[in-house]
């Protein structure tokens, strides 16, 4: 009986060995150090994608606007360019799970498009001002890219704790790691053997 359990475990342990894992991710900006009322740009590769038009503001350097309300965690905030599209990609397929919005100056609407390979899968309109934060929940899978933009007047919007998720996965294992298993539980199945004679 404990050969069978022995047997059942090593044999999970080599069908997962290549499985996908989830990887939960956080992009905060903090990483950047902008100077001053200067904001830093993001480059290509930061948390693993490529941005278009994205920068970083500490948040307190203007005080009492959407930046400084809009910073969540740490001391930055990310934005799009006024007057631009804001985007980031992958190559690899991921889920955007939330992020919040904050209108940097003017009250209005944000508007957010998810695409898949190059099909626009999702699209959500939010209203924001620049004295609260909101909550944006998408839940949008299989993406690789994101485009954020202003639908109005309302110029840029502040951008915090962006939940992504990354399908990342496993190694997979050397042919000699599978050799050895399958050494393994030949070992296994004739002390079995032996035994039950």
């Amino acid at each position: 009986m404990k050969t069978n359990k022995i047997v059942s475990t090593l044999l999970l342990t080599l069908l997962t060995a290549t499985a996908s894992v989830a990887s939960a991710n956080v992009i905060t900006f903090d990483e950047f150090t902008p100077d001053g009322a200067e904001p830093a740009w993001i480059t290509n590769g930061y948390q693993g994608f490529q941005w278009y038009a994205f920068g970083v503001y500490k948040g307190d350097a203007y005080r009492g606007s959407g930046y400084d309300t809009g910073t969540v965690s740490g001391e930055n905030v990310g934005f799009y360019a006024g007057g631009l599209t804001g985007s980031f990609s992958s190559d690899d397929a991921f889920t955007l799970n939330d992020l919040y919005a904050t209108k940097a100056w003017d009250n209005g609407t944000t508007h957010f498009e998810g695409y898949v390979g190059d099909k626009l899968t999702y699209s959500k309109d939010v209203f924001a001002n620049a004295k609260e934060r909101t909550l944006v929940t998408l839940n949008w899978t299989g993406l690789n890219r994101v485009v954020i933009y202003t639908t109005d007047w309302s110029r840029q919007t502040a951008i915090d704790n962006i939940r992504v998720n990354e399908a990342i996965t496993a190694p997979v294992p050397e042919p000699e790691t599978y050799a050895l298993m399958g050494m393994g539980l030949l070992g296994l199945m004739a002390a079995r053997r032996r035994k039950m004679k």
